[in-house]
């Protein structure tokens, strides 16, 4: 057994920690303040990456509407998309035609964004002719 020739001396109350002595805890009044602030902490109109805790129920919901409606999106436009394939390939290497049309009106994509889309489409046709997921993303990522 080692013995020290000085014996540690125990902290009076509210000195810091030494080695040997038991850990602090909070007090629990001070614990209960930290607790009501916390939430806090989010509300602010400031830029923050902390959400506003009193909004989280509310943006759930709206997340999962937006979901199913974008989802619901998508399952048209892919539906369309493959039952279609070589057709709208055919027309995008043409500058344009009815099928082309309707899978751009099914993924929300604007009138006066539908010619530069086309043109951007049929520079990168490889891609777009061997893979119809690819041309459902970039329909997809150009909807509004």
């Amino acid at each position: 057994m080692l013995l020290s020739a000085y014996p540690m001396a125990e902290p009076r109350r509210g000195e810091g920690r030494t080695v040997g002595s038991p850990a602090r805890t909070c007090h629990p009044a001070r614990m209960k303040r930290l607790l009501l602030l916390l939430p806090l902490v989010g509300c602010t109109d400031q830029p923050s990456h902390i959400p506003n805790p009193l909004f989280l129920p509310a943006q759930a919901v709206g997340s999962a509407v937006q979901n199913a409606s974008y989802d619901a999106r998508r399952g048209r436009v892919e539906n369309h998309v493959i039952t279609n394939h070589s057709d709208i390939v055919s027309e995008i290497e043409a500058g344009g035609g009815p099928m082309l049309s309707l899978a751009m009106e099914l993924a929300w994509i604007t009138a006066p964004k539908r010619p530069a889309l086309t043109a951007l489409l049929a520079r990168d046709i490889a891609l777009y002719r061997d893979d119809p997921e690819a041309l459902i993303v970039a329909l997809m990522v150009h909807g509004a």
